[in-house]
């Protein structure tokens, strides 16, 4: 079905730009809508893809009263039309004339007729050796379809079924994260019940505990739970912003110094060993996601507990700066590879001492996404005098509208 060279067209120029820039099989049929068919000199086309079951399905139709993306009208691949036929034949179709559709299709006499149309062809379109559908156009006078013409027509449908396998790995990979997406928030919510209440018992065991053994015993249940209960939420959270573009928030009055005494009182008595210095700003007072600027915390601390130096403290420092809460977390020890920076905050990305499965690799990611979803931004700094600091930038206050926009 090699044809000849010739001359691509302004118009063909424009289409194959236009294909380009387009994702989807929607994308591709607003394309060929706009121009295709234009770039084919015709009045109107269509295409037709393989829908698996012996029938083809109606992407795209322009110059019909239909001229609009239509997804639900099949055409069986037995059909006595053009689409069909060549389909079957895997053989284009050149209708020079009215009569040439007359004789070769009786059936189409009375449409060819209603449209006004003089001329038609049908080309099949192949991705790697495949069928995947027919292109087909429509012409208001007679065609002389010369091999100028036909090479034009072909290399139109091979750069729009390029076009249609590119989009349909995308269309395939997108459908998988989506299932992968969901799967991992229905699993993490069905986890998160049962564990909240070993967290609660573990909780009461520690209270209850008569001797020095138990507490241990208890400390050891609550600090797993405590971990199991973040590597979940760590996991719901993923699902949700990439599902929906985003994580919600829920920004309410708070004092952010309050938050900060919660959070260090509970990490010093899971990591005693561990000491955490803080420095404290004026005025804590700001509209944020309680809930939310809790995980951020916890994660920047996790995180820098897992990589710094056993030996040093981790440092937690907040201030306000024009409008702008500024929170810090520092740790000492080696720095980010290089390599790493520029990734960190991308979702399972964990760092080189930590790379044998320890962690998920959620917790930065879950940072940047609580940032962003309170309209801020967060940046690191790393190299092997100075240590490691996060620095995190959020507006004082945001309003629930706006919060509800993020994660759209």
């Amino acid at each position: 079905m090699r044809a000849p060279p010739f001359a691509p067209t302004s118009d063909l120029f424009a289409y194959a730009s236009a294909l380009a820039a387009a994702s989807t099989q929607r994308d591709i049929a607003q394309a060929f809508a706009s121009e295709g068919v234009a770039a084919a000199e015709a009045q109107g086309g269509n295409i037709y893809l393989a829908a698996g079951d012996g029938s083809l399905r109606l992407l795209i139709a322009r110059g019909t009263p239909d001229h609009e993306v239509v997804p639900c009208r099949l055409l069986s691949a037995s059909a006595p039309v053009p689409n069909a036929k060549v389909f079957r034949t895997d053989e284009p179709l050149w209708l020079r004339s009215l009569e040439d559709i007359h004789t070769h299709f009786p059936a189409m006499r009375d449409f060819a007729n209603a449209m006004d149309d003089r001329a038609w062809a049908a080309i099949p379109l192949w991705v790697e050796g495949k069928p995947i559908g027919v292109m087909g156009f429509q012409f208001v006078a007679e065609q002389q379809f010369d091999e100028r013409q036909r090479a034009s027509l072909v290399a139109i449908a091979e750069l729009t079924a390029r076009a249609l396998g590119r989009a349909a790995l995308h269309d395939e990979e997108r459908d998988t994260q989506s299932f992968q997406h969901r799967l991992i928030g229905i699993a993490g919510r069905e986890v998160r019940n049962p564990l909240t209440v070993v967290l609660s018992v573990a909780e009461q065991l520690g209270c209850s505990a008569a001797n020095d053994r138990e507490r241990r015993a208890s400390g050891r249940l609550l600090r797993n739970a405590r971990r199991m209960d973040r590597v979940v939420r760590d996991l719901v959270d993923y699902a949700h912003a990439e599902a929906e573009g985003g994580l919600h928030v829920v920004p309410r009055p708070m004092d952010f110094h309050e938050l900060c005494l919660r959070v260090l009182s509970s990490f010093t008595s899971l990591h005693p060993e561990r000491p955490v210095t803080y420095q404290r700003g004026e005025d804590g007072r700001g509209t944020w996601d309680s809930d939310r600027l809790e995980e951020l915390l916890e994660n920047l601390l996790v995180n820098a507990l897992k990589y710094g130096a056993p030996d040093q403290p981790v440092h937690l420092a907040w201030y306000v700066d024009a409008g702008e809460l500024v929170v810090q977390v520092h740790n000492h020890g080696p720095p980010i590879p290089p390599s790493l920076l520029p990734h960190v905050f991308n979702p399972f990305q964990r760092g080189e001492a930590h790379a044998a499965g320890d962690s998920l690799g959620l917790g930065l990611y879950i940072v940047k996404q609580i940032v962003t979803a309170h309209g801020g931004r967060v940046q690191v700094e790393s190299d092997r005098d100075s240590g490691t600091r996060f620095t995190a930038r959020l507006p004082c206050a945001i309003a629930s509208a706006a919060a509800g926009d993020l994660s759209a």
